[in-house]
């Protein structure tokens, strides 16, 4: 045999393996399985898992993670109702409307269709140079997801980062190898994830963060060290499109397509925050983006961020995230006037 025809056969046998890994692991509902990496793709895996179908589904970033308590929504839906309702939270930190919509159309196919999708956009998440893209192919893609993805990759972070993601249903087996052979080692972790429901936990016993709290001074180094993050990381180059657009229209099209009731909600920030990362450039795009989609996919949209719910500096732990009393606030407000 040439030698030109066993590199072939070597190269093609590889990419049968990395297949079949793939499939293995989707097989088992292994995408998800990151333990001591990303508790957030975690309680996605601990979601399927559970094989629950919920009547209130919450996906977003850190911001709905930290503003919609599935527990304090289902308090209230329940006493309206007169009958017990069910709320789960699959966020993940930090990743933009693609990384979602991969997650939403995951757990919609694995656990039925939930009637009601709170669906979190704010324009970070909707720009198509989100930083995070790249971790998002590695962490939350399939092949067949990947392949998908191949039209809106466009610079080498992010080919580099779906590279690593072709290889991720090995690791993900290695690791459920483990959790097999040393079962109790996560088990602690897994019971909190499915009991909280996707939810944050917060001790009775931990002060209550409240960013009106802070100093002068600890206020501008705080403001200082969280500029450069937002500005290079989900804000540079801001431009709703590539795979953050795709990944939303795709979630309506799925809402659509199995009579789920989609709503898109922007999140609430605080006016620093605001000035930063949504000037009047940005704020327009959004808005205008926003009415097509509104249009063109009939879907409902909520701004929590105009004054809707009365939020004031006590109720954020810093500039873009709401303590346990601003979550209790929103979660009130969306399950009465939203929900």
């Amino acid at each position: 045999m040439r030698p030109s025809y066993r590199w072939m056969l070597r190269i093609a046998g590889f990419l049968v393996m990395v297949g079949l890994a793939d499939g293995l692991a989707q097989a088992f509902r292994l995408k998800y399985w990151m333990p001591g990496v990303n508790d957030r793709s975690l309680n996605v895996y601990v979601y399927q898992k559970e094989d629950v179908t919920p009547d209130v589904l919450i996906i977003g970033t850190s911001q709905i993670l930290r503003g919609l308590d599935p527990e304090l929504i289902d308090r209230s839906l329940t006493a309206d109702l007169g009958r017990p309702t069910t709320s789960y939270s699959v966020c993940q930190l930090g990743v933009s409307c693609f990384a979602n919509s991969v997650v939403f159309s995951d757990v919609v196919a694995s656990n039925g269709s939930p009637r009601v999708v709170v669906f979190g956009a704010s324009p970070s998440s909707l720009n198509a140079n989100n930083g995070n893209i790249p971790k998002a192919l590695r962490y939350y893609c399939s092949l067949s997801d990947l392949m998908r993805a191949v039209p809106w990759m466009a610079t080498g972070s992010q080919w580099n980062g779906a590279a690593h993601g072709a290889f991720r249903g090995f690791a993900n087996l290695a690791l459920s190898a483990r959790h097999v052979v040393l079962p109790d080692e996560q088990r602690w972790r897994l019971n909190r994830l499915a009991k909280g429901r996707g939810r944050i936990a917060v001790s009775s016993r931990e002060p209550l963060p409240r960013l009106s709290d802070l100093s002068a001074k600890a206020r501008r180094e705080k403001f200082y060290r969280m500029r450069s993050e937002v500005r290079f990381r989900y804000m540079s180059r801001f431009c709703i499109g590539g795979a953050p657009e795709a990944g939303l229209l795709s979630s309506c099209r799925l809402a659509r397509d199995r009579g789920i009731r989609m709503i898109i909600v922007n999140p609430p920030v605080t006016a620093e925050y605001r000035r930063l990362a949504y000037p009047p450039r940005v704020a327009l795009e959004y808005s205008r983006f926003i009415e097509e989609v509104i249009t063109s996919e009939h879907v409902d949209f909520v701004d929590l961020d105009r004054g809707v719910v009365q939020l004031t500096q006590d109720d954020f732990m810093d500039f873009s995230h709401l303590n346990a009393v601003g979550a209790d606030k929103l979660s009130s407000y969306v399950a009465e006037e939203v929900l």
